[in-house]
């Protein structure tokens, strides 16, 4: 494989995160392993990882609940580890989940299924999805959240949106009519006001990181980076 891969692992006691972990970790591909969902929605937020494998039993919650919060924020893929059980599978694949894992497994198998799902999935976005960086300004596309001097600030949909528009676009010129048309669909606003308020307001909220946001007079705006650095 290219480059390592980071696995976050959600299992249901430590002893089969050790299993899962080694079993990763002789084949080349890290993994980063807890028991309850606190901890592992906070690494979620925090660190970069390629995909997700989650035990429905853990400690402090029910493992669908958790995968509905996956996918709510994030296309990254899920693997559910579960019981060999028809109707459990069934249910996993209908909530969305990318495969399911009978327990007990084979070392061997598991492994494959992991790589296989991995290079299928990051072989069609076509790049790998890193936690943008500028300075003191962080965005984590995965949560879909933003940190200013290390504080997450609240942004809405759309203000998400426009910001990761911009970090992933740096020093693009977009125009007014280009950010409705990325942002809004054509039916959502009338009003081409509507961006120069958005931007304004996001501004406000980047802080000291608002300078970012440069306003090309007579065009829109753009995301100033110097020298394309992130």
């Amino acid at each position: 494989m290219e480059r390592t891969y980071r696995v976050l692992v959600a299992a249901q006691t430590a002893e089969l995160n050790e299993v899962i972990e080694n079993i990763l970790k002789e084949n080349g591909i890290e993994a980063v392993c807890t028991t309850d969902s606190k901890t592992m929605f906070d690494k979620f937020g925090k660190e970069k990882f390629d995909l997700v494998v989650l035990w429905p039993g853990l400690s402090d919650s029910k493992g669908e609940e958790l995968f509905d919060v996956f996918s709510g924020v994030s296309d990254i893929p899920v693997i559910i580890l579960g019981e060999p059980d028809d109707e459990e599978e069934l249910k996993a694949f209908k909530r969305g989940c990318d495969d399911y894992i009978r327990t007990p497994f084979s070392p061997e198998i598991f492994c494959a299924r992991v790589k296989a799902l991995l290079m299928r999935y990051y072989s069609r976005v076509g790049k790998f999805k890193e936690n943008m960086r500028f300075d003191k300004l962080r965005v984590n596309h995965y949560m879909r959240t933003a940190y200013v001097s290390g504080r997450e600030i609240e942004l809405t949909k759309k203000e998400f949106d426009l910001l990761y528009l911009f970090v992933t676009n740096p020093n693009i010129v977009f125009s007014r009519e280009q950010l409705i048309q990325s942002v809004w669909s054509d039916t959502e606003i009338n009003d081409i006001r509507t961006v120069d308020t958005h931007v304004k307001q996001l501004r406000t909220k980047l802080r000291e990181c608002k300078g970012y946001i440069h306003t090309v007079w007579g065009v829109g705006y753009k995301f100033y980076v110097k020298n394309n650095g992130k």
